[in-house]
């Protein structure tokens, strides 16, 4: 039956949930080519493509299903380079995904059956194996019902799961169904002649140009050699697209089919002739924007460093090294400096407000990054009228930047009204019996409720009592403002006129249960 790498993804468990099937499940930045990722060769009549008879030279598109029956093999030749070669009831299924600009990924899912090959530009991931080979190597697995056996004769790969095992050339790692590995061990010369024996018996395609692109020359040169090819003419491009000393382009090309010893031509890349550019202005602008002005006039960002402050946006650029106007050679690099938010050691402390006129007291708040919330006025012979006598929070206390801080400002109290006394209209005689005369009571100005806000509870208390009030009802409340304990509102309000004796209740900032 089919598989596909969806289904892989879907059904695969224990020690076969491996990188390769994880990344297969991702969304694929780039599809491959739709006329598909290589070309088929067979030799038997026993091979299959999606369980439908095989013909030699058909093209291979991505995620086929291909097999091979008793005396039968067959070998894919990839666009990208490298081949891979299935033996005699075999069973893999393809998948290609290219992961960026010139890097893919070839996967196969094995189940059973011998497969070997070289990878080109193209990595190879055998999900069944848990191999992840690097370019350019040359491989040899064989999957059997309670065992993996992984022979590495050339270049290097690792083992990703149930560890991180890396093999390297001639060298022989087991894992077994168990999820262990066993290994890795150094291959007999005897067994390496048997697996190229193998390999070159069942090879059917013709010697391919491996893809090159990307690599420095000497590495390049080192790639034609394990290849049987050689280095052609090396010419040289100007370019800013690719670091300089590497291959940009090759003729023959990556895939194409060639006689051993052919040599293949290169073209290097080299650094343009310097030009000054001038750097761009790119505080104000937001990290994104001033990334793609640098990518625009062709620098490069540098070193990326974030300083806290609340006077800009987080993610705004407010720094920039080399300074806006510099002249700098193409691909120079310029560090940001970036606004991020304040942390709580950034937190302002409320300042001293008391005996500061309103005015005065506001301009403080501003400056300590802090601002005015709430006034009220009460009447007190005690302070200017004007002048702050109360605030909440109180001194010292740590706050958020751009928190409002409530002040309680003086206000002059008003004049007491006193009714004179009338002689000539006595009240009746006293209960006492004295027959002393009685006369029309004084109205006497009530007390006032004083100002509780931001003291502690036992302050509050004693004050009340000394204003001949008693303490009513105390009720916490969390509000981020004010420090545990302390009273963050009253009632009746600081400044009322009450009869003597009332009950106060208060208000006090509480604490997270």
């Amino acid at each position: 039956m089919r598989r596909s790498i969806g289904a892989i993804c879907r059904h695969v468990a224990g020690p076969l949930l491996v990188y390769g099937a994880i990344t297969a499940c991702a969304p694929l930045p780039v599809q491959p080519p739709p006329d598909g990722i290589g070309t088929l060769h067979t030799a038997g009549a026993n091979v299959f493509v999606n369980q439908r008879p095989a013909v030699d030279g058909q093209r291979i598109r991505n995620r086929d299903f291909v097999s091979t029956g008793a005396a039968s093999h067959a070998q894919v030749t990839f666009d990208s380079g490298g081949y891979v070669l299935f033996g005699e009831n075999t069973d893999p299924e393809l998948e290609q995904r290219e992961t960026g600009p010139g890097q893919c990924i070839i996967e196969f899912f094995l189940s059973f059956g011998t497969v070997a090959g070289e990878s080109g530009r193209c990595s190879i991931q055998a999900l069944t194996a848990f191999m992840d080979t690097l370019i350019f190597s040359t491989y040899y697995i064989e999957a059997r019902p309670q065992e993996t056996v992984v022979t590495l004769l050339d270049g290097r790969a690792e083992i990703v799961r149930p560890i991180r095992q890396t093999v390297r050339p001639r060298e022989q790692v087991t894992v077994t169904s168990r999820g262990r590995i066993l290994g890795p061990t150094r291959i007999s010369p005897a067994e390496s002649r048997r697996i190229l024996e193998w390999i070159e018996q069942r090879r059917l395609a013709a010697l391919t140009v491996p893809a090159l692109e990307g690599l420095d020359i000497k590495a390049a040169e080192a790639t034609l050699a394990r290849r049987g090819l050689s280095l052609g003419r090396v010419s040289q491009r100007p370019t800013r697209d690719a670091r300089a000393g590497t291959v940009i382009a090759q003729k023959p090309l990556a895939g194409t089919p060639v006689d051993r010893g052919l040599s293949v031509d290169l073209t290097v890349a080299r650094t343009p002739a310097a030009v000054s550019i001038g750097v761009p202005r790119l505080r104000g602008l937001d990290v994104d924007s001033a990334l793609a002005t640098l990518a625009k006039v062709g620098l490069r960002p540098g070193v990326l460093r974030e300083e806290q402050t609340a006077r800009f946006r987080p993610g705004t650029v407010i720094g920039q090294n080399p300074p806006a106007g510099s002249s700098v050679r193409p691909e120079a690099t310029v560090d940001l400096v970036v606004a991020v938010a304040p942390t709580p050691t950034e937190l302002r402390r409320a300042p001293a407000l008391i005996g500061l006129a309103l005015k005065e007291a506001e301009d403080r708040l501003r400056r300590f990054g802090l601002r005015l919330g709430e006034v009220v006025e009460e009447r007190t012979r005690r302070a200017k009228a004007g002048t702050v006598i109360g605030q909440n929070p109180v001194t010292g206390t740590a706050m958020r930047p751009g928190a409002p801080v409530d002040l309680v400002i003086a206000r002059t109290p008003a004049p007491v009204q006193v009714q004179p006394r009338s002689p000539a209209q006595p009240q009746p005689a006293a209960p006492s019996g004295l027959g002393l005369p009685t006369f029309p009571a004084v109205p006497i100005a009530l007390p006032r409720v004083p100002n509780l806000t931001g003291q502690s509870l036992a302050q509050a208390r004693e004050a009340v009592a000394r204003a001949g009030y008693r303490l009513g009802q105390v009720t916490e409340r969390v509000t981020g403002r004010a420090k545990v304990g302390t009273v963050t509102s009253q009632s009746p309000r600081a400044g009322t006129q009450i009869q003597a004796g009332t009950s106060v209740d208060l208000v006090v900032e509480g604490t997270l249960r």
